[in-house]
C-alpha cells in the first residue's frame, strides 16, 4: 500500500521529495505549515526529526528508509 502511494504522488509532492535526492540527503529543512509537508508526514513518507525549529516554522524532516530505498531504485517516480 505504501509503495503504491509513491506511484500516486502529486506533482507538488514529487517536487518536495526531489529536494532530498538532489542533495543526496535523508534530511531536509521544511516548513511545517506547508500542506504538502503535512500530507507526506501523514502518509508516513517523511517525518519531523526534531522538535526544535531551525527558524520559525522550519523543522528538519527525514525521509523514511523504505521510501528512500524505493525511490533510489525507481527515480522515475519523481519525474
Amino acid at each position: 500500500k505504501k509503495i503504491q502511494r509513491l506511484h500516486d504522488l502529486t506533482p507538488q509532492e514529487k517536487q518536495m521529495l526531489v529536494k532530498f535526492f538532489e542533495n543526496n540527503t535523508r534530511s531536509c529543512c521544511l516548513d511545517i505549515t506547508d500542506g504538502v509537508v503535512g500530507g507526506l508526514v501523514a502518509e508516513e513518507i517523511i517525518y519531523r526529526s526534531t522538535n526544535i525549529s531551525k527558524v520559525g516554522t522550519l523543522f528538519y524532516h527525514n525521509i523514511q528508509t523504505w521510501a528512500w530505498d524505493y525511490i533510489r531504485k525507481n527515480p522515475q517516480l519523481l519525474n
